[in-house]
């Protein structure tokens, strides 16, 4: 059922930019996850 509902993602224009929407902020999220330890205390980076 998921998949069914992932494969019309492509027709419908507001369902497309929802999805496209959310896994940039995904991706943002976890990129700045991984990148907090890059960064020292003073706001340095290493």
């Amino acid at each position: 059922m998921l998949l069914a509902k992932i494969a019309d993602i492509g027709s419908n224009p507001v369902a497309f930019t929802f999805f496209i929407g959310c896994m940039a902020m995904f991706a943002s999220s976890v990129f700045f996850f991984v990148e907090r330890g890059s960064v020292d205390k003073n706001g340095n980076y290493h």
